[in-house]
């Protein structure tokens, strides 16, 4: 976290999937009112404002300056609470050209989005509860995991079995 601003009132957002050419990309951004901002830029505004949690969107993503879209997408929607974060967040399934991932970050940042830092997914989850410490530095071992064995062991630790072991030997004490 050295030299990074984790500003929490910011909506952030991020590549999930490696960056390269692919069939598919995700973006992941988060923060509170992401949606109805992201609803600015999207073909169905309405549906995309009025959806529940944990719903599916299709649309377009639209050039907020030209009107004209950007990609066909599909939006996953994770209201308050209910995401990784445990903020109000949003998953843009999109095509997997580079240069069509660099367009929408261009729009979200025009909309007053900005790219999170390295990190800063987890540390808003660990913010909010979502995660202890333990778990948080699970997520990095198991995006790093090279054997299998290396990411089962990251994924017990996720799942919480280290938190549960440090709470078992607190209370023996």
């Amino acid at each position: 976290m050295k030299g990074h601003n984790y500003d929490t009132d910011d909506i952030i957002f991020a590549l999930s999937t490696p960056w390269g050419t692919s069939a598919l990309a995700i973006i992941r951004v988060s923060g509170s009112g992401c949606v109805d901002v992201l609803a600015r830029l999207f073909s169905r505004p309405r549906a995309l404002s009025d959806s529940a949690s944990h719903t599916l969107v299709h649309g377009q993503l639209l050039d907020d300056e030209s009107k004209k879209p950007v990609d066909d997408v599909l939006i996953s929607v994770f209201r308050e609470g209910r995401g990784f974060t445990g903020e109000e967040s949003v998953e843009i399934s999109c095509h997997g050209s580079m240069a069509g991932v660099e367009t929408i970050f261009r729009l979200l940042k025009r909309v007053g989005m900005r790219p999170a830092n390295p990190g800063e997914f987890t540390f808003r989850a660990f913010m909010h509860g979502n995660l202890d410490l333990t778990q948080a530095e699970a997520v990095m071992e198991i995006v790093s995991s090279e054997s299998e064995l290396a990411h089962s062991l990251a994924l017990e630790r996720l799942e919480g079995s280290l938190f549960s072991r440090i709470e078992d030997i607190k209370q023996e004490v």
